[in-house]
């Protein structure tokens, strides 16, 4: 059923709305660079338990009257600050496909080709992929409404409403900044950009998917994972990074040509109990830029590459991006101004998007998650290559979201780091 169909999809015309606040920064950064390139995400649980669909639906409404932002749109002009308002009977659209869950990894790469209309609330979709033995949830969000992290959480409740758990409404959350204005204003000024950065063209948007791929390591080799990255002394992330280089050099010339770009996200809750697991946009980012040749050691690759991205990491390191987004949406930049400072600032070859291990539970009463999958998201630059990680239920999971896809990554990466988990120690 497509969402034009969809039960109680809402009319903006004929019900009253609700201002709730301004956008933060980070909020209105992602609603200008999604008018020119899409920036909107989609996460994937797959759930073990006996579902109906309208359980599905009625608990889609428990999140909604939980989360004030579930039933928002964004709406201003020249004349007045962008802002969120509430839709009072706005419902999330939910889009139902029976009987083909091997294919959920169509159905993602369908919603992040179909963009949002900001303008009508509220700005989240789901897909619901089902059949007689589970169902895959696909939750498709505006970024202006919600991070990777945020949206685990809002599916996390959702499986507490399937479970008969009553959710108790939140407080309207606020961004970042306005929480930690004191520790902001305290800032020194920030240190100067890295490098020498050449711009990357945008990919022409259309309505085409992109290619998504998706790929489970074994719980053995997970573990070993774990254990190995502890033992060289870096984490899960470095060796999966330099696992992404190493694959990426093999596969593709150009980055063995020059410094390979890497974009993480990182979960800034940290900063602000107040929002530790709150639905919104909370998010800090690490560029980084790796110039080793084919073939360099992964476990010393692993250690230099964690080492980089710890130093956006830092509480002053995060708060000085925040406060540089805080500026940028201050100058009210137009569109075309947004999208040529991302080209020229980001200039990435890879997005790393890990939630983490466990980032949510995995066990709600009858209704089992048996994995989370994402974030699967795309930026537009040309040639991009998206990793989205995360690790539940003892095994990582990876996924892989591209216009122009380098030939079994996925499976080359995961044949590196086994080699590299097993190698005997230098």
């Amino acid at each position: 059923m497509p969402y034009e169909q969809a039960e109680a999809y809402q009319d903006t015309d004929s019900h009253p709305e609700q201002r709730l606040r301004a956008l933060g920064a980070a909020e209105h950064l992602f609603w200008l660079l999604d008018h020119t390139h899409p920036t909107h995400f989609v996460m994937a649980a797959e759930i073990e338990g006996s579902t109906t669909v309208d359980a599905w639906r009625s608990a889609l409404l428990d999140v909604q009257r939980r989360h004030p932002l579930l039933s928002a749109r964004i709406s201003g002009n020249s004349d007045s600050p962008l802002c969120f308002y509430k839709t009072v009977n706005a419902r999330i659209p939910l889009r139902v496909v029976e009987g083909a869950l091997p294919s959920w990894q169509n159905e993602v790469a369908k919603e992040l080709a179909t963009p949002f209309d900001f303008a009508t609330a509220p700005l989240m979709r789901a897909v619901l992929v089902r059949n007689d033995k589970g169902a895959t949830l696909i939750l498709a969000s505006h970024h202006s409404v919600a991070d990777g992290m945020g949206a685990a959480y809002v599916i996390a409740d959702i499986l507490r409403s399937l479970a008969g758990e009553k959710l108790t409404p939140l407080d309207l959350i606020y961004p970042m900044e306005h929480l930690l204005e004191r520790e902001l204003f305290q800032l020194r000024p920030s240190p100067a950009p890295l490098g020498t950065v050449i711009s990357k063209a945008y990919r022409v948007p259309d309505a085409m998917p992109p290619n998504v791929t998706t790929l489970a390591l074994t719980a053995d080799l997970t573990a070993a994972l774990v254990k190995r990255s502890r033992d060289e002394r870096t984490t899960v992330h470095g060796a999966l990074a330099a696992a992404i280089h190493e694959a990426g050099r093999r596969l593709n010339s150009d980055w063995r040509a020059r410094p390979v770009r890497m974009f993480t996200p990182i979960n800034i809750r940290d900063l602000a109990k107040q929002v530790e697991t709150a639905m919104g946009v909370y998010v800090s980012f690490a560029v980084t830029s790796d110039e080793r040749q084919l073939g360099a050691p992964i476990w010393n690759a692993a250690r230099d590459m964690n080492e980089n991205i710890a130093q956006s990491r830092t509480c002053e390191a995060m708060l000085m991006h925040l406060r540089d987004m805080r500026d940028m949406a201050a100058s009210r930049p137009n569109f075309e101004a947004i999208a040529k400072f991302a080209s020229a600032s980001l200039a990435f070859d890879l997005l790393l998007t890990n939630l983490g291990n466990e980032p949510v539970a995995t066990d709600y009463g009858s209704i089992k998650l048996r994995a989370l999958w994402g974030p699967m998201v795309r930026s537009g630059l040309t040639g991009e290559q998206v990793i989205g990680v995360c690790t539940s239920n003892g095994v990582l999971r990876l996924v892989h979201t591209s216009y122009t896809p380098l030939p079994n990554f996925l499976d080359l990466i995961s044949n590196i780091l086994e080699e590299a988990v097993f190698a005997r120690a230098g």
